[in-house]
């Protein structure tokens, strides 16, 4: 790993990303690169087949206001920044006042995103990156590890990202979680597969509503946990911002996400 982007809306908190960040950035000697996002004025659109699941830019306040009213916390939060990685010994870099689009643009070159749980701009950029995105919800790094399995190229592909590219986590105590799985053999199969990677993973299986059994699996595990997961279809991924597993869950415990898609 060599690039990390840290993306923040000027009102966003900086603590949980650049906590998250310069710890991932230590182990890998990589460079952080922190972007202050202007919200936009229009939808972005890609291509993206689901239009109706994307919020509304006129959700948004124009771009230009909020960066001109927030011009002293984005100074404060850059302060924040300097120091952290100074302390760390991390090289860095910053950009003001960055649109979306540009934003997704500078994915094709880095190797990871993070951003803030609360951030009202993901469901607008995750379905576009061009590398993974580790959602924060807590300002320490993850204790458990969840890694959604639905025996398909998607989850897969969200899997084996997850362990190249944070390695120094397969100590952490983690499930393959499959939901309805369609064959229970290949499912083990694919956990044999997986165990020289980690050093305490174990399968668990559930039955019924996706959002519910996860929930409940989530529900019953202590500490902040990260979740891994592919798109499921992209349009899945705006739908879990704002249906009740991300509303109910992650906003009540500390539930992070590091999500990766082709």
């Amino acid at each position: 790993m060599k690039k990390i982007i840290i993306a923040l809306a000027p009102i966003d908190s900086i603590l949980r990303v650049t906590t998250i960040a310069t710890e991932i950035a230590k182990n890998h000697s990589a460079d952080i690169h922190l972007v202050f996002l202007s919200l936009p004025t229009e939808k972005l659109d890609y291509g993206y087949p689901f239009p109706n699941d994307l919020s509304s830019a006129e959700d948004f306040p124009d771009g230009k206001n909020i960066t001109d009213s927030n011009e002293q916390l984005i100074e404060d939060k850059l302060k924040l920044f300097k120091e952290e990685c100074a302390s760390a010994q991390i090289s860095f870099s910053f950009e003001k006042n960055i649109s979306l689009e540009q934003l997704i643009k500078e994915t094709t070159d880095a190797d990871l995103l993070v951003a803030d749980r609360s951030a009202d701009f993901l469901p607008k950029v995750l379905p576009h990156l061009h590398c993974p995105a580790f959602i924060a919800a807590e300002d320490h790094l993850p204790e458990k590890v969840v890694l959604m399995f639905k025996n398909s190229a998607s989850s897969k592909f969200a899997i084996e990202n997850y362990i190249s590219l944070l390695p120094e986590f397969k100590n952490f105590t983690t499930w393959l979680l499959s939901i309805n799985p369609d064959d229970e053999k290949e499912n083990g199969d694919y956990l044999t597969n997986l165990k020289s990677s980690f050093t305490d993973i174990s399968m668990k299986s559930l039955h019924g509503k996706v959002e519910k059994e996860t929930e409940h699996f989530l529900s019953e595990i202590s500490g902040h946990i990260l979740v891994i997961m592919g798109s499921f279809g992209r349009s899945e991924i705006s739908r879990f911002f704002h249906e009740s597993l991300a509303n109910s869950v992650m906003e009540e415990k500390g539930v992070s996400l590091f999500i990766a898609h082709k």
